[in-house]
């Protein structure tokens, strides 16, 4: 075959190599057995594909075979279907291959060019298709499968045939399998594609018999037909008879409808004369009335123009009418306003008259008044003032005596209110003294050594959680360490540090945690924490209490690594214990846990906080710099923590309730400290029960105090208000004298009379500003309104000549209008008789068109 024109890629020496027709260029799989998106490009000679197991090689092999429309049976595989080739997860694969088709006899090469595409898409819902294009996608067309398959025969492609595509399995078969010679004959055959001409022969056969008894049956069936061809024979000759008749009809019906289209031809001429003479008088009345229509708008838009000066000057005109009779209004207005004012003006003018005689009189009767009183003054005054005096001295002592009693009786009130607090502080010191020996008595009855439970005095839920721990045992991937209280105990002799001990180990939230490896035992661990059953109310459940420490797993720490360098290098802390050397811990893990959360390696055990003192101030004079140190706190047997610091201690208090008495395990021991406590707490208990009893006295001593303080209050405030009225009396006899209040009186009417006379006369001289003012303003809108008159007679007069020149337009503009009328009627006319004529053209051109020969 001939070589194909376009070149193919090119190789290490760039030299352009060829496709033979039919030959593989390219495959692309999407979606494929492992492969989301592959694509391989073929050299045209020989190619290698290469790559470790389970990568996609075979996958290759088998989209050749299934592109190219060959059935799932031929991979060898165990499958009856292409859909098992789809990727797991995926709804649909598909498979392209490029075919060399640019060399000598060429498939279709009208539509598919140089290369065609066959493209199989393989759906899990539904059959999927075949599809052929150009190598650029173009011309795509779906085909069926026998399409594909005629494809293969024309390049003489045999993608079944284990010679041309050997997939695995028959490799497998061929080489490992129990090959007789049945077998190999059978895969010769295949191979050779004889079993392929075997089977071609076979339908040759068949269909050579079928048509030998097909041929049998026609000779059968012969004399029959032999009889209905002589009728059809004799109906034939008749048959040729009646169309001789038929042809003879046809030339006389051509003769006639040649005349028929002659008489329709003069008649279609007629009608185009006049269809031209009704053109013609339509363009002539077209341009008659388009002229007219362009006179009549000249007039219609004088007219306008000339209606709408008219109207501008009505406008104008109605505007002056409007604003002379606005200013002759107000001209009117302020004429009324101006008699008001004048009006005004006289009748304060006749009022302050008549003022000034009322205060001529009212000064003749002070003066009348003022000899009688200087009469029976002086003889009065000396007496009123002394009582005046008096009283007002007497007023002075009381207000005085009630303002001690008011700071005594506030100062009461607050002693009271102090006392109230300290009953109310009593009675909670009564309260917490009484819990609290109510709790120790509940340990001291609870303390038995048969029944002593360290994790239930970690927390009441605490022996609960851990049984459930051991319950889902092998749900934990490494089962929790805890609570790390349970791998603590005292060592033999160092019982009496065990409170000091537990402080510093983090008290009862410390031992109380739990130490997992993993991330998921800690949910676990959680999980069952939140399903144990409620405890006590007054105790908050062990899951809102609950921590939990996650740290990997490892041998215990050597004493080398928590080995405290000062202490060793210092007397005067070498005689004193760690928490660490007072200890034992059962666990390894549970010791590394101790060691990284409370690092009791570091915490020093001093009886007294004088001994911690004077020992760290001697370490500091020894290591004048500090020196090598990890001891980072003290712990007091109390329990107290005191933080190491080069300034010195710094105490850290441990919170209420976390020291619970876990690590004790001298129960006797134990005991001796709850009766001392219950002592002390009985003690503590009695003095605030006293203090109470105190506290409760005293406030009834105030409160008798406070009622006696308010009654002289009261007793004190009657006489201030018997001494006030008394001085008001001597005020009021000193104050009155009936000659004196003549003249007050008299004096007030001449004030009064003299203010009025002032009014009067400032209403006087605003009347006679607002005369003038409206005066001058009349005058103003006089002139203005002369001016309006003049204005509206002179647009009076445009009016009119704007009227007589609209009505000269109105004749000539109705006149146009009326013609332009009457040219739209015949031009209508026009248009119907010339529509008339075309369609009279029309019809007749239609019947020659139907009378003329085929």
């Amino acid at each position: 075959p001939k070589r194909s024109k376009s070149g193919g890629r090119k190789g290490p020496a760039s030299a352009p190599q060829e496709y033979e027709n039919g030959v593989v260029r390219e495959v692309v799989v999407e979606n494929f057995m492992n492969h989301s998106h592959l694509r391989v490009e073929l050299d045209p000679h020989v190619n290698f594909i290469v790559g470790k197991n389970g990568s996609g090689k075979s996958a290759v092999v088998l989209a050749l075979q299934a592109g190219l429309g060959c059935k799932a049976q031929a991979s060898g595989k165990n499958t009856s279907t292409h859909k098992n080739y789809i990727k797991h997860g995926a709804d649909s694969a598909c498979i392209k291959i490029h075919i060399a088709n640019g060399g000598g006899d060429p498939y279709r090469p009208d539509d598919f060019g140089e290369t065609v595409v066959v493209e199989h898409r393989i759906e899990k819902v539904g059959g999927g298709g075949y599809y052929l294009s150009r190598g650029d996608g173009s011309g795509r067309m779906k085909v069926n499968k026998g399409e594909v398959s005629r494809l293969c025969e024309h390049f003489n492609i045999k993608a079944d045939n284990p010679c041309a595509v050997l997939t695995q399995e028959h490799a497998k078969k061929f080489l490992h399998g129990n090959n007789n010679e049945v077998t190999l004959y059978d895969f010769f055959l295949e191979a050779s594609n004889l079993k392929d001409m075997k089977e071609k022969h076979q339908q040759t056969l068949s269909m050579i018999e079928k048509a030998k008894a097909d041929v049998e049956a026609a000779e059968a069936k012969l004399p029959t037909y032999e009889e209905a061809a002589a009728k059809a024979k004799a109906e034939y000759d008749g048959a040729v008879a009646l169309k001789r008749m038929d042809a003879q009809l046809e030339e006389l019906n051509k003769v006639a409808m040649w005349a028929c289209i002659a008489e329709r031809e003069k008649r279609l001429e007629a009608q185009s004369a006049a269809e031209a003479a009704a053109e013609a008088d339509l363009r002539k009345n077209t341009q008659e009335h388009s002229a007219a229509r362009d006179e009549f708008k000249a007039q219609e838009k004088a007219l306008q123009e000339a209606q709408a000066e008219a109207d501008d000057l009505m406008k104008q005109a109605q505007d002056a009418s409007s604003s002379g009779k606005a200013l002759l209004e107000a001209q009117n207005k302020r004429k009324k306003s101006i008699k008001l004012a004048q009006r005004a003006a006289t009748t304060a003018r006749d009022e302050g008259q008549t003022l000034e005689e009322q205060i001529t009189q009212a000064k003749l009767r002070l003066d009348g008044y003022l000899e009688d009183l200087e009469k029976n003054q002086q003889t009065q005054r000396a007496a009123l003032e002394r009582d005046r005096l008096e009283a007002e001295e007497e007023v002075a002592a009381l207000q005085r005596a009630i303002g001690e009693k008011q700071q005594a009786l506030q100062a009461s009130k607050r002693q009271h209110d102090a006392a109230m607090e300290g009953i109310e502080a009593s009675r909670a010191e009564v309260t917490d003294a009484e819990r609290r020996l109510q709790q120790i008595a509940d340990d001291r009855r609870g303390l038995d050594r048969d029944s002593f439970d360290v994790s239930k005095r970690l927390h009441p839920q605490m022996p609960e959680l851990i049984a459930a721990v051991k319950k889902n045992e092998r749900s934990f991937r490494s089962p929790p360490i805890g609570p790390l209280g349970s791998y603590v105990k005292m060592k033999a002799g160092k019982e009496e540090f065990a409170k000091a001990a537990e402080a510093a180990l983090g008290g009862l939230r410390g031992l109380s945690q739990f130490v997992v490896a993993e991330k998921e035992d800690e949910e676990l661990l959680r999980r069952l924490a939140h399903g144990l059953k409620p405890g006590p109310p007054s105790v908050p459940s062990l899951s809102s209490v609950l921590r939990v420490f996650k740290r990997p797993r490892e041998a215990r720490f050597s004493a080398r690594r928590i080995e405290v360098t000062q202490r060793a290098q210092n007397p005067h802390l070498a005689r004193f214990d760690v928490v660490l050397e007072v200890i034992n811990v059962e666990d390894d893990h549970a010791f590394n846990a101790i060691v990284d959360l409370s690092q009791p390696e570091a915490r020093l055990l001093i009886p007294t906080e004088e001994e911690a003192r004077e020992a760290l101030h001697k370490t500091r004079l020894k290591f004048p710099q500090g020196g090598p140190t990890r001891v980072q706190s003290v712990v007091i047997e109390n329990g107290t923590t005191y933080a190491v610091d080069k300034q010195g201690l710094e105490e850290r208090r441990p919170w209420e309730g976390q020291v619970g008495n876990v690590l004790c395990a001298d129960v006797s021991h134990l005991k001796r400290d709850l009766e001392k406590q219950q002592r002390e707490a009985a003690e503590e208990l009695k003095q605030c029960k006293a203090r109470l009893t105190e506290a409760e006295r005293a406030k009834e001593r105030d409160v008798k105090s406070e009622v006696a303080g308010k009654k002289e209050v009261k007793t004190l405030q009657k006489q201030l208000s018997d001494a006030k009225a008394r001085a008001r009396q001597a005020v009021e006899q000193g104050e009155f004298d009936p000659a004196a209040q003549e003249i007050e009186e008299s004096r007030s009417e001449i004030a009064s009379l003299e203010s009025s006379l002032r009014v009067e006369q400032e209403k006087l001289a605003k009347a006679q500003a607002e005369v003038t003012k409206l005066e001058a303003a009349l005058g103003d809108r006089r002139n203005e309104t002369s001016e309006v008159q003049e204005r509206f007679s002179r647009l009076n007069e445009l009016i009119n000549e704007k009227s007589s020149e609209v009505d000269a337009l109105t004749g000539p503009v109705s006149r146009a209008k009326h013609g332009l009328r009457k040219f739209e009627r015949a031009g209508n006319e026009a248009k119907a008789a010339r529509d008339a004529a075309k369609k009279e053209g029309a019809r007749l051109r239609d019947e020659i068109d139907r009378l003329l020969p085929e």
